[in-house]
């Protein structure tokens, strides 16, 4: 299941939900594994303003019934990255959902379950200069226990490129801190080149170098041409950030111009009916930690690697660490659109692009971490063709973010039973496994999930993992994150005692009180003829296997279970 969200964009329509007239730009969607999507929640209606009062009506905006007419659309091109919503986040524990809101700049986190206000709103910190602009955050990432903000400064007042700028907070739930922070004056790839010297100068020009300020008003034609004018006037959206294995930041640009225009569409101006194509370029940064901020890659070279695109003339210092993120006949050399993914373990990232294969056309770019590279052969994907196509938006902003579908990682909980052989309750060298002792997981409410016997190590798992499961190992269970479960040792003493235990009794339970000392220590105790360990589990893919339960030779009865590291080991003494 994705969630994904209303974007306020010129051309596209948004779903009115409650019929009042007004497209619902604060509204959250579900998308199911057949494509099709459900209104989850409506944010507004908890009382967050997401600049709806703004938006024009559904009739002013009088968009066509078909997806091939043209449209006007005025009021929308100014308010694009101003209102609605940018990123969403999810936490690890998927129980929390974090929301950027253009309209007032505040991160607003809701709970999942209840679909309610968790708490008070964020604003994100203004660090632009006074009087040259506005903040413009839109970028969410949620890593490691902290959420990340991506924003820049727009300059939209000073038109000033040298008010550019981008920035990163992390924020803990209570304050922001900087951890990036730098100037969006480079030059970049070109967003266009004329190749074909259709201007007929004689001149291969090079179009959208650079970052320009935000603009509310339609850019300058760069190409007159009989089907539709071209403009290219990149504006920065800092959209997307990813971590790598190396902790490095990955860094995703879009260009606002890609969601103000489209492809073969008319322009703001109501009493003309001239048609015109977007040239976006967006762009891919990479920065390397270092202590708990991040350095931006310079000429190419970020934490202690250089790539091939150091001294190409398209990035911070003279080159860029990914430059193979143009088209492969060179018309483009910024090909970024939309969001990113990468994949723990993998050595790439995918970025949406335009013209990943044919031209006009939408798609994905897996690019290299370590290289920087593209493989054109290998690494890209044509999700749709536009040529001629007006349902799709051309070489603007037609794809979104990515995240990838699996399944959670899974949860464990297990480990050990054994012998303690000096009653100390603490697993020592040369301690002895207790092999064929059956260990249930039980619900909180009691009701059995599973069984296992340990082997001869004195192991036992229960795991959510697929696999095929054995007397010990047991896989394919349905464990909930955070959720409280019982480890069981049924028949410890009594009648029906398990014959393997034989004379043997619980340990004491809890008796190290030393730093990683329950990785150690017994964790059974003695309930009626049982003996019990009640855990919680963490997150999903957290595994505790420093859960175990020991027996010992004629000692009161006492039964720790240190068995759920996911993985709980049952100590027998």
């Amino acid at each position: 299941m994705i969630y994904t969200s209303a974007l306020v964009k010129r051309h596209a329509a948004m779903r009115d939900n409650d019929s009042d007239g007004k497209e619902d730009i604060g509204a959250i969607y579900v998308l199911t594994s057949t494509g099709s999507a459900m209104l989850w929640h409506d944010l507004s209606d908890l009382g967050i303003d997401f600049g709806l009062s703004l938006m024009p009506t559904i009739s002013t905006r009088a968009l066509p019934t078909t997806l091939t007419g043209p449209t006007h659309d005025p009021a929308m091109f100014p308010l694009v990255g101003k209102i609605g919503i940018g990123g969403i986040e999810l936490s690890d524990d998927f129980s929390k959902m974090y929301v950027m809101n253009l309209y007032d700049k505040k991160i607003y986190t809701i709970d999942v379950e209840n679909k309610s206000l968790l708490a008070t709103s964020s604003a994100v910190p203004n660090p632009c200069n006074s009087g040259v602009g506005n903040v413009r955050p839109f970028a969410l990432k949620y890593h490691r226990g902290k959420l990340y903000v991506g924003a820049i400064c727009d300059a939209i007042t000073s038109q000033n490129k040298n008010d550019l700028n981008a920035v990163v907070y992390s924020y803990d739930g209570t304050s922001f801190t900087s951890v990036l922070n730098f100037p969006l004056t480079y030059n970049k790839g070109y967003a266009f080149k004329d190749l074909d010297d259709n201007n007929g100068n004689g001149i291969k020009e090079e179009f959208g170098k650079q970052w320009n300020p935000w603009l509310d008003v339609m850019p300058p034609v760069i190409m007159a041409q009989s089907t539709a004018d071209l403009l290219s006037y990149p504006q920065p959206m800092l959209v997307d950030l990813e971590f790598d294995v190396d902790e490095s930041m990955i860094i995703v640009f879009n260009d606002r111009a890609g969601h103000q225009l489209g492809y073969r569409n008319f322009g703001t101006n109501t009493s003309s009916n001239k048609l015109y194509s977007a040239l976006v370029g967006g762009d891919i940064l990479r920065a390397a930690p270092t202590g708990s901020t991040f350095v931006l890659e310079n000429n190419a070279s970020v934490g202690g690697v250089t790539t091939a695109g150091a001294n190409n003339g398209q990035g911070p210092g003279g080159g860029e660490f990914y430059f193979n993120d143009g088209d492969q006949a060179l018309y483009h050399a910024e090909d970024i659109i939309g969001g990113s993914m990468f994949f723990p373990g993998k050595r790439e990232v995918a970025v949406v692009v335009t013209d990943p294969i044919d031209y006009w056309t939408g798609g994905v770019y897996f690019m290299d971490n370590k290289t920087g590279s593209t493989s054109y052969s290998t690494d890209t994907y044509q999700l749709y063709v536009t040529h001629q196509d007006e349902t799709k938006y051309g070489k603007a902003n037609g794809l979104g973010d990515m995240e990838i579908l699996s399944e959670p990682p899974p949860i464990e909980i297990g480990n050990r039973v054994w012998v303690d052989d000096n009653g100390n309750g603490i697993q020592d060298a040369g301690e002895a496994a207790l092999q064929g002792v059956i260990v249930q997981l039980l619900k909180e409410d009691g009701s059995l999930i599973a069984f296992a016997t340990t082997d001869s190590n004195g192991n036992y798992i229960f795991s959510s993992a697929p696999g095929a499961s054995s007397s010990a190992y047991k896989y394919g269970l349905t464990i909930l994150q955070q959720t409280k479960y019982i480890v069981r040792i049924p028949n410890v003493q009594g009648g029906s005692k398990q014959a393997v235990i034989g004379s043997n009794v619980l340990t004491t339970v809890n008796s190290d009180n030393t730093t990683n000392g329950d990785v150690r220590d017994s964790d059974g105790s003695l309930n009626v003829n049982s003996a019990d360990v009640t855990i919680t589990t963490g997150i999903f893919g957290e595994n505790n296997h420093t859960w175990i339960l020991g027996f010992h030779l004629h000692q009161p009865a006492q039964f720790q279970q240190h068995a759920l590291q996911y993985h709980n080991q049952i100590v027998l003494q």
